[in-house]
């Protein structure tokens, strides 16, 4: 039965016992409630939280999932030093061994290697858990700062839920950032917000060339936000603690920005813990979404922001007075096929519907473009809703005014 018997159906049924006048107005009034139900169910919880905000981020992740290219030749410019599980035996231990980490320690050994090839920027973020974060205990690695002169070249990122307050004059010694990722489940896209200190806005400050549609209002958030457009593996130049230990020490290219972490595995009572892991997932993340087997930790996360906004792989993002023009184009075509063929071009427009998200993951992999749909989705079968009870409005008028001629 096409759509238009059913609304006809329908209003018929409502208006049955009512007079001729309601008999015009029902299919409209039927009409403009379903439009009320499926707007509010759609969009009801804002734009972050609403299921047409959902829709989008699970479209967005899909799409970047599709575009994730493998790692491609190790990068000279964004390198990352992590302590591995292979480098535990040999070293010395954060104090809380529930979750395993090196000594503060052997982070500033580490910092005091990577020093010597002049580098750019270095992050080092250690498992904040695992180690009291007070002045005391950080005195080796700050002593390492202080000697070689690293307070503007060098980021403490530092799990601040996890350190509780930092004191102030050691906050205004050393430059302590929050340890972050962008605050998702799955990190397909990241806020942009210069005034915060976060580490992912770090990264964005010192490399992202602003471009045109890259930093858009038209994502399921209700701030500015950049597409993550990140590799499948991390092309990346990586190295363990060990490899910065002589006698076969590995060379850090000159210049190179560094970010210095933990990268290994911990029990079995943190390993659902994002916050106390420092892990976190991209689009590329398998479905299982295992945070050790899947995740990344959150030093490796800034460095491929990093080498993304270095090698200019941002996203443009269609602005949403574009999305509207289409909306209206969307609007025209719907009033147009309703009125050459009914409500049997109701299965013409699911079928442009699914092509949409189809079309948007070739648009990012081919052309670093992505579209907004789901509010075009939606906005399309709100207008095709509408056509279709004005249209049976209508029709009830033309019999009216045959009966009354």
């Amino acid at each position: 039965m096409q759509i238009a018997s059913i609304a006809t159906v329908l209003t018929n049924a409502i208006s049955k016992r009512v007079p001729n006048w309601a008999r015009l107005l029902a299919p409209i009034l039927l009409g403009a409630l379903l439009i009320a139900i499926i707007t509010h169910i759609m969009f009801f919880g804002g734009k972050r939280e609403s299921l047409s905000a959902q829709a989008e981020s699970a479209m967005i992740r899909w799409a970047l999932a599709f575009a994730a290219e493998p790692a491609g030749n190790p990068s000279t410019k964004v390198v990352t030093v992590s302590v591995s599980d292979s480098d535990l035996p040999s070293m010395e231990l954060a104090p809380n061994r529930q979750l395993v980490d090196a000594s503060i320690k052997e982070y500033a050994a580490v910092v005091e290697q990577v020093a010597a090839s002049n580098p750019e920027w270095i992050v080092v973020s250690w498992l904040t858990y695992a180690h009291p974060v007070t002045p005391e205990y950080l005195k080796p690695l700050t002593d390492v700062i202080d000697r070689l002169q690293l307070h503007k070249k060098i980021t403490l990122a530092v799990n601040l839920y996890a350190s509780g307050t930092i004191p102030s004059e050691f906050s205004k010694t050393y430059n302590i950032v929050e340890a972050r990722d962008c605050y998702y489940d799955v990190n397909t896209f990241c806020t942009v917000a210069p005034e915060w200190t976060w580490m992912p806005q770090q990264v964005i400050n010192r490399f992202f060339v602003a471009e045109n549609g890259v930093v858009s209002k038209n994502l399921p958030h209700v701030l500015p936000n950049i597409l993550l457009n990140l590799p499948i593996s991390s092309s990346l130049t990586r190295h363990s603690f060990l490899d910065l230990r002589p006698p076969g020490m590995s060379d850090i290219p000159q210049r190179a920005v560094v970010f210095i972490g933990n990268d290994t595995s911990q029990s079995l009572h943190f390993r659902a813990n994002k916050d106390a892991l420092q892990r976190t997932f991209t689009a590329s993340s398998t479905q299982r979404r295992t945070l050790l087997k899947d995740g990344i930790p959150w030093h490796v996360f800034w460095a491929d922001m990093a080498e993304m906004f270095i090698e200019r792989r941002t996203i443009y993002v269609v602005p949403e007075q574009v999305c509207d023009v289409i909306i209206v184009l969307l609007a025209i075509a719907i009033f147009f096929a309703i009125k050459r063929f009914g409500g049997s071009a109701l299965a013409p427009f699911f079928v442009a519907a699914l092509s949409l998200p189809i079309g948007n993951m070739l648009l990012v992999r081919y052309a670093r473009v992505y579209m907004p749909v789901a509010p075009m989705i939606i906005s399309g079968l709100v207008i095709f809703t509408a056509v279709i009870f004005i249209s049976v409005a209508r029709s009830n008028y033309n019999k009216w005014r045959l009966k009354a001629a």
